[in-house]
């Protein structure tokens, strides 16, 4: 099944970095080209990519306690490309 967006907020930084990379790719697999990918997160530090997703948008939300930043990740269209030319997708 490909999904149209996924939403987490597993603390995805504290994984080991295999782990994270896995759970990632796996994501990526399971989104349509032009789903989002949104990862809330207590570091506050905006992020510019993970793994297969590039940033798209972020904004904090000062009235959780703690902090917390909402992020918006997009498929990377390098990699997009290349999914969609071994699927036989086009765009």
């Amino acid at each position: 099944p490909r999904f149209q967006a996924v939403f987490s907020s597993l603390p995805l930084l504290n994984f080991p970095m295999t782990e994270r990379t896995k759970l990632i790719g796996e994501t990526s697999q399971l989104l349509v080209p032009e789903g989002p990918f949104v990862q809330f997160t207590y570091k506050i530090i905006q992020r510019q990519s993970f793994g297969h997703f590039v940033h798209r948008h972020s904004q904090i939300v000062w009235l959780n306690f703690p902090p917390a930043r909402v992020c918006v990740f997009g498929h990377d269209p390098a990699t997009n490309q290349s999914h969609s030319a071994k699927k036989g997708h086009r765009g």
